[in-house]
């Protein structure tokens, strides 16, 4: 078990949601209400869910994530997911942001003393994954120096590292690995991910992100599902529909403005692709 003490100063004293803390790339989140099920973006990194759990859906999967798993996080992306709490206490967990150049740096020096693991398998761009003891031990000593500057700094970034090793020496390296070979098919996919939300004012079409990412449409469309559990066409659909919503519901922009910068015919096509996905015109967008 994992003393948790060390956290409970972000629950009494931080607001609810992501929080820094004294290790760099280190954040941890909480939520005192459940949440029903809802599109999130993820980084590329690691999710430990330390009190209640999460339900994540990559299309038609579903999976579970909370006590003794983590999730690994291959590809920045969206998917959805709900949020549960346990024993009337709130959501807690750490978010670990992994920086590509580092963790090259990690598998290359793992490789070359036969560190790193061989049983590499084919997966999606995220897997809930079982906390083995070596990273029970490192996310112990994470804790005990998450509050601590000095010690955060210094010790904190030692300890990502070892973490990321525990990960790499298991035969599920391979979510974490493919981001780091930008010559795999998943990861050119990957990369078109950002691009297609710089543009999702105008929906780019399949051909051109398939251009995009150097491949054939078929092949394209194979790898996108693989990662993200949608097609492309559902992926972009769902992309603009929550950035619709955040342009009505925070930013206060009118149907009729937001329905023209993200290239839709109308602020009516808008509003009926609006209601049939989340329940509710887009009037009522704030309470979606």
């Amino acid at each position: 078990m994992l003393n948790l003490q060390a956290l409970e100063t972000f629950v009494t004293n931080a607001p609810q949601g992501v929080n820094e803390t004294s290790i760099p790339n280190v954040q941890v989140f909480w939520s005192h209400k459940a949440m029903p099920r809802h599109l999130q973006a993820y980084l590329f990194g690691l999710v430990f869910i330390l009190q209640g759990y999460k339900i994540g859906y990559l299309g038609a999967r579903r999976f579970q994530y909370g006590a003794g798993q983590y999730l690994a996080v291959g590809f920045p992306m969206h998917f959805e997911c709900e949020t549960h709490l346990q024993n009337h206490t709130p959501l807690l967990g750490i978010f670990i942001q992994l920086e590509v150049s580092e963790l090259s740096r990690l598998a290359a020096q793992m490789m070359s003393c036969k560190a790193l693991s061989t049983g590499i398998v084919e997966r999606s761009g995220v897997e809930p994954l079982s906390i083995s003891a070596p990273i029970y031990e490192v996310l112990g000593r994470m804790l005990n120096v998450i509050n601590q500057p000095k010690q955060g700094a210094v010790l904190g970034e030692l300890y990502v590292r070892e973490l990321c090793y525990h990960v790499l020496q298991e035969d599920n390296s391979a979510v974490l690995l493919s981001h780091l070979n930008r010559s795999t098919p998943q990861n050119r996919v990957a990369q078109t991910l950002e691009y297609m939300e710089q543009n999702l004012y105008r929906n780019p079409p399949v051909d051109e992100l398939a251009q995009y990412a150097h491949m054939s449409i078929a092949s394209f469309n194979r790898h996108f599902k693989q990662i993200t559990g949608r097609s492309v066409v559902q992926y972009i659909k769902t992309m603009r529909l929550m950035r619709a919503r955040h342009m009505l519901a925070v930013e206060g922009q009118s149907v009729k403005q937001v329905a023209e910068l993200l290239g839709y015919g109308s602020a009516a096509q808008l509003s009926r692709d609006f209601k049939a996905y989340f329940g509710l015109p887009p009037k009522w967008a704030g309470q979606v």
